[in-house]
């Protein structure tokens, strides 16, 4: 009996020290400013106690042939044989000073480094694990695996919303005395404020807000999908994609989104796109309305116009339930049907839209 009463403590006390963490610790919450607030309260895609999308979007699209929650975490915690690369992926260490206009370097996941008329910006920097829980999903193993050192000074970083495997806490803490400006979607200032990022370095936008800097336009454009930080405050932040333009270049960020027709609205607004960076990754079944298929990422990119695709959200954690490789198949395959040119390069390989690359990757079953 002592023994139960001892394991019960302990479970207890397990559970409380999680749901402390989670209520208190500054990865979950942040405090919003005065003129975040009244930003928030004219904005009219917030209906006074969350963010809306543009049409009603359900998060989980669950049915009886659903994994429970004990079998999902099961499948996190034991993968299937395959599921994941059984050897390091191939990457390149290179040299980011060198990076030159028109120049990008994937660096896995939606981490993209580039360069555009003079001004380097980084989007979505998560370069630790993708869970507020220290030790769970982790980067895969690679051959170089990317790192804060590497990069270059970045004039903009743009954070697309504010899920862990695009908002890390510990990547902003140590890069923010490196970047001259963050761009983030309403309410998100309170995250990055939490990590001690200057207010000043911080700009918030709704969707179809624009801003210039130096010779650069950005507009933050809607996607489908949701915030969510803690235990209670989902899409208290916002969510969305980014374009970026100029008389060089014209560039696509979709992130995180399920397929929808606002892509043929942006393309109307600002097309034609050069590249395109579309979604594809950590989709299933029970997802339908908060991500897209390869399929749909592909079809996306082909309704905003965009010359050539680049498939990110994929290639470097466990998010999902399909293997971590069939993301790029399927989207190499359909880019191949809707004949579109797709970008594969190796992870930190700095390409141009110009650059040619096929779907290079070792025999890594």
């Amino acid at each position: 009996m002592k023994l139960l009463n001892i394991l019960i403590s302990i479970i207890v006390l397990f559970f409380l020290t999680i749901l402390v963490f989670f209520l208190f610790s500054p990865v979950f919450w942040g405090a919003a400013k005065w003129k975040s607030l009244q930003k928030i309260k004219t904005s009219k895609h917030y209906d006074g106690n969350r963010f809306q999308n543009l049409i009603p979007t359900s998060v989980e699209t669950r049915s009886d042939d659903s994994p429970s929650m004990m079998e999902s975490i099961h499948a996190l915690l034991r993968p299937e044989e395959n599921k994941n690369p059984s050897l390091s992926l191939p990457s390149v260490a290179t040299d980011y000073d060198t990076l030159q206009n028109w120049d990008f370097a994937w660096l896995g996941h939606s981490t993209v480094v580039m360069r555009t008329q003079d001004l380097t910006l980084l989007t979505d920097p998560v370069f630790y694990n993708a869970s507020p829980i220290p030790g769970t999903i982790t980067p895969f193993d690679m051959e170089y695996l990317p790192q804060l050192k590497d990069l270059p000074n970045i004039d903009i970083v743009l954070i697309s919303h504010d899920h862990y495997d695009h908002l890390d806490y510990r990547t902003i803490k140590q890069l923010h005395s490196h970047v001259k400006k963050f761009l983030v979607p309403l309410w998100v200032w309170a995250h990055l404020i939490t990590r001690w990022v200057p207010d000043d370095k911080i700009e918030e936008y709704d969707w179809y807000d624009t801003t210039q800097i130096a010779w650069t336009n950005f507009v933050f454009t809607p996607t489908r999908h949701f915030s969510w930080r803690g235990l209670t405050n989902r899409n208290s932040t916002l969510w969305g994609s980014w374009v970026i333009f100029n008389d060089d270049q014209r560039i696509y960020y979709s992130w995180d989104s399920w397929y929808f027709d606002e892509f043929k609205n942006i393309w109307k607004k600002y097309w034609p796109f050069d590249i395109a960076f579309m979604e594809n990754g950590a989709y299933n079944d029970d997802w339908q309305h908060i991500h897209m298929t390869p399929e749909e990422s592909i079809q996306a990119a082909v309704d905003v116009w965009a010359k050539t695709v680049f498939p990110i959200h994929r290639g470097k954690f466990d998010l999902a339930r399909h293997t971590w490789d069939e993301p790029i198949s399927r989207a190499t395959q359909e880019a191949e049907k809707k004949s579109i040119t797709i970008h594969t390069p190796l992870i930190w390989e700095i390409f141009s839209t110009t650059s040619e690359h096929t779907h290079r990757r070792k025999e890594l079953r």
